[in-house]
């Protein structure tokens, strides 16, 4: 599997914690819920994962209760602190935090694989295409009265890479959600929103797919999301060759599940103590500037 397709897989729990609060509807009580991902196939030891998460006006903390995605390890927790815009990976064990900036983190994996090298001009694709294929009673789950939808949504997605190589990704979703009548601060959602555009889709196409998705409301209890993807890549040497053999790999798999299930949801008052640094903590960053891999394109 090639450094970018595990990066993909190491984000994907984020992308579905951040959907978790981002169809939800403004209130000021506070909730602290269990939620437990799994995923299929080789995408499961990267996405298996239970955190508890406790929102308030104050901000949110997901602990890390268990985890097998090597950027999210057991006892960490995420801040999101919507006041100073700010959302923060914290090590307990040694005493720091780091600015979680998922745009910055994708952009130094890319480095890391090839350095700065002059990129074409991005392509422009069509916009995602969003559809209802059902909606009903979905019967009651944690003993909440919730609603089932069913979506489909197809889009794709290009991406220039350093050492002359693009890659171009078709995927084709469909997505289970039970939704029940919880809402969540709108302060809270903005973050959440970020924090799923940085980690899914690029921020013009999360807006399309939110709002197709409007007459959604509440929040999701359980999603079982369906993936399909077809990828191409551009390029020569050794990591396009690598490229090729996973997307290839990841095709003959076929479609890869991945299950969002909330097991434990309580509504209670959160106290902001929680959603603070604690003292004593050093500021340190994810990944250390100028970090490069040695050359693997031996024939440039």
């Amino acid at each position: 599997m090639s450094d970018r397709s595990q990066n993909r897989r190491w984000l994907a729990p984020l992308g579905g914690l951040a959907l978790v609060a981002s169809l939800s509807s403004p209130a000021s009580a506070g909730l602290v819920f269990t939620q437990q991902i799994r995923g299929d196939g080789d995408a499961a030891k990267y996405q298996s994962m239970t955190m508890r998460t406790s929102i308030d006006t104050g901000g949110a903390k997901m602990e890390i209760l268990s985890s097998g995605n090597p950027m999210m390890e057991e006892g960490n927790y995420i801040l999101i602190q919507p006041d100073a815009d700010a959302m923060l990976l914290v090590n307990p064990e040694e005493k720091s935090y780091a600015s979680l900036d998922l745009g910055q983190l994708l952009g130094a994996v890319g480095q890391m694989m090839g350095g700065q090298e002059s990129q074409a001009p991005a392509k422009k694709y069509p916009d995602p295409v969003v559809e209802k294929l059902l909606e009903e009673d979905g019967g009651t789950m944690l003993g909440r009265p919730t609603r089932h939808f069913r979506w489909r949504t197809q889009y794709t997605m290009g991406m220039n890479l350093p050492m002359g190589m693009s890659m171009e990704v078709a995927t084709d979703q469909t997505e289970d959600v039970w939704v029940a009548d919880i809402a969540i601060d709108p302060k809270i959602l903005r973050s959440f929103e970020k924090m799923g555009a940085g980690a899914a889709l690029p921020e013009n196409f999360q807006k399309i797919v939110e709002a197709a998705k409007k007459t959604q409301t509440g929040f999701p209890l359980k999603r079982i999301l369906v993936s399909k993807t077809k990828s191409t890549s551009t390029g020569t040497g050794m990591m396009a060759r690598m490229m090729a053999k996973s997307a290839a790999k990841q095709e003959a798999e076929g479609p890869q599940t991945t299950t969002f299930e909330v097991t434990e949801l309580s509504e209670q008052t959160v106290p902001a103590s929680v959603f603070a640094i604690p003292p004593g903590y050093t500021e340190t960053e994810l990944m250390a500037p100028g970090m490069q891999m040695p050359n693997m394109n031996p024939e440039n």
